[in-house]
């Protein structure tokens, strides 16, 4: 039973939400959490939560208890406000380096009440309780939340880098022109049809090659892809002798810095 000379634990928590809201937002500056005041609507949805279910759970739980509460066990309705307080701060768009010291703020807060009216070590031990299983669910959630956000967007990523192959790969292989594709060494890593055709053989032969050994040695000290590719830059029009068979061809090329690739940086060259 409770004594009849302490108050009651929910009469004590009983506060004036507005009174609670001024004390937090006082209070954050000192320690670290900006922007708090244009977020006041936000924090007064998370007080009147925390309040309401502190009320909810001491009505089922605790040596002033009155009768058992109906639905979820009270350890685990606790960490569904914790659920809801992460689906709250994610809706709201605040971050969790800004999110979980507030939480804490605020039970750091309503202890101090507590104690100021009075509360026995008793009861601010379940108070501490009560906020240790709630950021124990709300930790939980958000990072549960965060990884699934995370998956969604390395799967976007996927996707998209797999159309852009898809795209590029129908665009190569319909170039009139001969084309290949080099590594930042200057291997041959991809080869049009076109190219095969120029140059013969197949892309098995080609492919690993190094772009010198293709062109010849007089072609690529000519050629500006070196160059391009450590500058990540184009060039056009390069006009160049090469060897194709034993028939020597006068020949332009252009080529570009293709970008960071899995952290390669290759380029291509069309002839």
């Amino acid at each position: 039973m409770t004594d009849p000379g302490r108050p009651s634990f929910s009469a004590i928590l009983a506060l004036d939400e507005e009174m609670l809201l001024q004390k937090f937002l006082s209070t954050v500056a000192g320690v670290g959490l900006q922007g708090a005041e244009a977020q006041a609507g936000t924090w007064r949805a998370v007080l009147r939560e925390l309040l309401a279910a502190i009320r909810q759970w001491r009505a089922g739980h605790g040596p002033d208890a009155t009768e058992a509460g109906a639905g979820l066990p009270p350890d685990q309705a606790v960490s569904q406000l914790g659920v809801r307080l992460s689906d709250l701060a994610h809706d709201q768009g605040i971050v969790f380096a800004t999110f979980f010291p507030g939480v804490k703020l605020i039970g750091q807060l309503c202890a101090a009440c507590l104690q100021d009216q009075g509360g026995t070590l008793v009861q601010l031990a379940d108070l501490r309780g009560f906020f240790d299983q709630m950021e124990t669910g709300l930790c939980g959630h958000w990072l549960a939340v965060e990884a699934d956000h995370y998956h969604k967007e390395l799967r976007q990523a996927r996707y998209h880098l797999l159309h852009e192959k898809r795209r590029y790969f129908v665009v190569f292989q319909r170039m009139a022109e001969p084309a290949f594709v080099v590594d930042d060494r200057l291997r041959i890593i991809d080869v049009n049809q076109a190219c095969l055709e120029f140059f013969g053989g197949s892309s098995q032969e080609l492919i690993g090659r190094a772009c010198c050994d293709l062109l010849g040695y007089k072609a690529c000290q000519a050629c500006a892809l070196e160059e391009a590719l450590a500058a990540q830059t184009s060039f056009s029009n390069i006009e160049v002798a090469i060897i194709v068979g034993e028939q020597e061809k006068t020949v332009f090329m252009n080529g570009t810095f293709l970008g960071d690739i899995n952290h390669e940086y290759p380029g291509i060259l069309v002839i």
